[in-house]
């Protein structure tokens, strides 16, 4: 999680900068999925509506991605960028993990 927060922030100082190069980069990285067995391990571990998020998060930024490299357009891409964390919010809002002792 922390990185995607780091990647985002690097997004959005990409877009201030309109790098649609970079922008494209870095979506593309959050947009693809792990398919480690570490990963998937991870994944099957969790409860069935956390893991509904994962794919409507991935498939938000291969679109910010895409779009970044077809239409360099930096208000576009904050609007799909807004749309992606709003999935992050819900998410946060409906699970914590926590870490017993």
């Amino acid at each position: 999680m922390r990185k995607n927060l780091i990647t985002i922030q690097k997004i959005i100082s990409a877009l201030a900068k309109e790098d649609f190069d970079t922008v494209e980069q870095l979506a593309g990285e959050l947009g693809s999925m792990d398919h480690s067995e570490e990963a998937l391990g991870r994944r099957n571990s969790m409860p069935e509506g956390y893991r509904s998020y994962g794919p409507r998060l991935h498939m938000g930024f291969q679109a910010l991605s895409r779009d970044a490299r077809d239409f360099g357009d930096a208000q576009h891409s904050l609007g799909q960028l807004a749309e992606v964390m709003g999935t992050c919010i819900t998410c946060h809002q409906s699970y914590r993990l926590v870490v017993s002792e």
